[in-house]
């Protein structure tokens, strides 16, 4: 296992897009037919600049437990990150608890993911160049997305279509295990509203069991905070279980006192680990 301390410096930023942004935004794009409200549309942002090949494509999920959130949140500075140095980033939305249950969150981010493949050229992307990122629940959902078999598979595409995965600071790899630790019995509310108690449903949605020897999975790049030790535990045994079965998978746990919402801020700044494997991978051949 590789540990990184590292030093974030935060600086203050207005809330609203200047009109010198280095982007172009194109909000709310409805990836179903019939979409549901916001929950099921997601965000392109374009660099401004014009590419001469295609760009690489940073999909995002967003967090809040499977019942808040929204794919404008911190989007802004992710996507001025982003843009700045010339990759397309699409924040998406899915339907949430307690109106929707599994697999509704799942199945949205692979028709999201469907759409981006199938459109994102339109918007100056590469759909072969594809890193899929989240934070928190979108953290626990991208890994599933990823893993499990059924998924991706409905929507025509294979499991090893991302450049990289990258979950960022979630310990809901295994589901069916309670939790323990700080916050423990509101993220134990949120799962049941989301995933209910049967064992079965827990199970398939679990990424950890789901990992199976005989399956082409995408790379994994999981980094998780060291003040949340329980959380660091259970990604080092996700890790772990990717590979024992044969996967790619490395884990990193960032020392240093940063907390669960620093891990988010983490994907778009500047010289953080989480930031540099993202770029590194969408600009890998």
């Amino acid at each position: 296992m590789k540990t990184f301390a590292w030093i974030v410096v935060f600086f203050a930023c207005s809330s609203f897009v200047p009109a010198f942004a280095g982007y172009t935004l194109y909000g709310d794009l409805p990836y179903v037919t019939d979409a549901d409200s916001k929950q099921q549309t997601l965000d392109v942002y374009v660099p401004r600049n014009d590419a001469s090949v295609p760009m690489p494509v940073h999909i995002f999920v967003h967090g809040g437990g499977w019942v808040i959130g929204d794919k404008g949140h911190r989007a802004r500075r992710r996507a001025a990150f982003y843009t700045d140095r010339g990759v397309v980033l699409v924040s998406i939305n899915y339907r949430l608890s307690p109106d929707y249950t599994h697999p509704a969150h799942v199945e949205d981010c692979a028709a999201a993911v469907k759409w981006v493949v199938d459109n994102i050229s339109q918007y100056g992307g590469d759909p072969a160049h594809i890193v899929l990122s989240g934070h928190s629940a979108g953290a626990h959902l991208v890994a599933l997305l990823a893993i499990h078999p059924d998924y991706l598979f409905a929507q025509g595409l294979s499991r090893d279509l991302f450049k990289a995965v990258v979950p960022v600071d979630t310990g809901q790899f295994d589901l069916t295990q309670p939790l323990a630790g700080r916050g423990a019995n509101m993220l134990e509310r949120m799962k049941e509203k989301a995933y209910g108690t049967s064992i079965e449903i827990l199970t398939d949605a679990s990424p950890a069991l789901q990992v199976t020897p005989n399956a082409s999975l995408s790379p994994f790049r999981l980094f998780v905070t060291a003040d949340r030790s329980e959380a660091a535990e259970r990604t080092r045994q996700f890790a772990e279980v990717l590979e024992r079965n044969g996967h790619d998978a490395h884990y990193v746990v960032i020392d240093g006192g940063y907390s669960h919402g620093d891990m988010n801020r983490a994907i778009y700044e500047n010289d953080s680990p989480v930031s540099q494997t993202i770029l590194d991978f969408l600009f890998s051949d």
